[in-house]
């Protein structure tokens, strides 16, 4: 998922965007095996609340893919799993502000022993 801006991009609408890649950016910053997804949730969460903006983050961080689209693990507060290497999973944040607007970035990455590999292949726009 990527969220694009057809015409000008307005301040407002820019500050949701980067709001979402900031809080994407550290989780991934962090990511990998023998960490919890649980905690990779509540990183994102935490950048959200940092930016003020945390209450309009109203689903998980993500997901595996497999079998299924969505599957577990589940990124998101309850969960009790352990990333383990080699696991197939979204991190994709979003934010939608009523009367405002929304935006969502989500990768599709390989867990690995220090870190990821990312299998998505467009790229991410700062504004």
């Amino acid at each position: 998922t990527r969220t694009f801006i057809h015409g000008k991009i307005t301040d407002e609408k820019a500050e949701i965007i980067n709001f979402v890649n900031k809080a994407q950016q550290a989780v991934l910053d962090v990511i990998k095996a023998g960490e919890k997804c649980s905690e990779m949730d509540r990183i994102a969460r935490d950048s959200f609340k940092e930016d003020g903006v945390a209450e309009y983050f109203i689903h998980g961080l993500g997901h595996g893919v497999g079998i299924d689209i969505h599957e577990e693990p589940y990124l998101n507060t309850t969960s009790k799993i352990i990333l383990k290497e080699n696991m197939l999973v979204t991190v994709e944040p979003g934010i939608y502000i009523p009367g405002k607007g929304g935006a969502r970035t989500e990768d599709l990455i390989v867990v690995k022993e220090n870190g990821f590999e990312c299998l998505s292949k467009s790229e991410i726009k700062h504004y």
